[in-house]
């Protein structure tokens, strides 16, 4: 077997491995309620950042996608999930991986304010949100805890 077939294989495996270890899990009702009243930190250094993939498209509704904040693994999303982040004011920068695609989304968080960022599977873009957008597509969706 030649060499780069095999640093191939073994460099998607280990992929698969790290970003299985990524997945979220399902919030208890109590949190995905919480979540829902749209508070925001206590702590006044920081901004709420909802992080929202819709249905979409019924391609790929069965793959989990990744996101990433500030270059580490905040969670593995499901259609119809959600989850929250407080985060310190100042510019982050918000990834998707999707495939062998990457899209960056740079969000200068104030403190005290909510941010709503929508990530799209196929397409691998995540979009900065309105406030009553992204309240109507969390509302609709189930929260999981990110790995942060």
């Amino acid at each position: 077997m030649p060499k780069s077939l095999i640093r191939t294989i073994i460099t998607v495996v280990l992929t698969a491995l790290v970003l299985s270890c990524a997945t979220g899990q399902l919030s208890s009702v109590q949190q995905d309620l919480k979540a829902k009243e749209f508070f925001v930190p206590s702590n006044t250094d920081k901004g709420r950042v909802y992080v929202v993939r819709p249905l979409g498209a019924f391609a790929g509704a069965g793959v989990l996608t990744h996101v990433m904040v500030d270059g580490r693994i905040a969670a593995s999303i499901g259609p119809k999930n959600f989850f929250v982040l407080d985060v310190n004011m100042g510019d982050h920068i918000f990834a998707v991986l999707v495939y062998s695609k990457q899209q960056l989304l740079k969000v200068n968080v104030a403190p005290g304010k909510l941010y709503f960022l929508e990530v799209q599977h196929i397409s691998g873009a995540m979009t900065l949100l309105s406030e009553e957008e992204g309240r109507k597509l969390v509302v609709e969706s189930k929260r999981i805890e990110p790995n942060l």
